[in-house]
């Protein structure tokens, strides 16, 4: 997030009751009505139009210089945007196909009007309305009052901060357990998969959360949650299948873990 002035911060390390109650209930109010419209058949579109409503509130209500999408370098917001995008599906696609060549997957024509449908979803009502309500709108918030500052990530020289870590954790990553759940519905599923969503929730909100802390906005965090997901959801299963449509993800986020994001943490915006 656009992290401010560190005294202004530091000023207002207190009030964290208020801080948790007030995000917490903006995160349930989301998850009633998101139970409400699946039990009811309104569709997906219902609860994330609904988080984005939520977010554009909290952020109104405080109206304070970290809300705000601070583009401070659009030049290399856009740099960095193209490299995840370039690592994502250029280099993503490259092991998809290496691999089904190889017979770890099956090559198939996919459905263009699908793939549209797809990335469109991803991009407005996954990437963009899940940053802007807890990297625009939580995040910044519980970095008010929880003012702890860490200087190294991954490893990785870099400095950010408790808020961060506390929405990655627990307003982003493992809310995720709770994908399989619906009190309208009766419904509760707990399984191995959605363990390893959640984990895997956790780590990319913290990812997501220290791009948004660098660049002050949640350009960068929106296209890269956009990507990793539209990827490993849609496109390159439709493209490749079996275990290539799996491992090509993994296979761009660890080439993007293993030199490009320390160069990221060390730029400056």
């Amino acid at each position: 997030m656009g992290s401010g002035s560190s005294g202004a911060r530091a000023g207002r390390g207190s009030g964290w009751a208020a801080a948790v109650l007030e995000t917490a209930g903006a995160e349930a109010v989301f998850f009633i009505i998101a139970w409400y419209a699946s039990a009811r058949l309104y569709g997906r579109w219902l609860s994330k139009v609904a988080m984005i409503l939520l977010a554009l509130l909290g952020v109104a209500a405080h109206g304070l210089p970290e809300y705000a999408f601070d583009l401070r370098n659009p030049r290399k917001d856009l740099k960095w945007i193209l490299y995840v995008l370039a690592i994502v599906f250029g280099v993503g696609g490259a092991v998809s196909l290496g691999l089904a060549a190889a017979g770890l997957g099956s090559l198939t024509v996919p459905d263009p009007t699908r793939l549209a449908r797809d990335a469109l979803w991803y991009l407005a009502m996954v990437g963009f309305a899940e940053e802007l309500f807890f990297r625009g709108y939580v995040q910044p918030r519980l970095n008010e009052v929880f003012t702890r500052e860490y200087g190294s990530l991954l490893g990785f020289r870099c400095t950010w901060h408790q808020g961060t870590l506390i929405t990655a954790v627990f307003y982003f990553g493992l809310p995720h357990l709770l994908t399989g759940v619906n009190p309208f519905t009766g419904e509760f599923s707990l399984g191995a998969q959605t363990l390893f969503v959640a984990a895997s929730a956790c780590f990319l909100g913290l990812i997501f959360g220290v791009m948004r802390e660098k660049t002050g906005n949640v350009l960068l965090p929106t296209v890269t949650h956009f990507s990793v997901v539209y990827a490993t959801f849609s496109l390159f299963p439709a493209v490749a299948g079996g275990l290539a449509g799996i491992v090509a993800p993994a296979a761009a986020l660890f080439i993007f873990f293993l030199k490009p994001f320390q160069d990221f943490l060390g730029e400056e915006f």
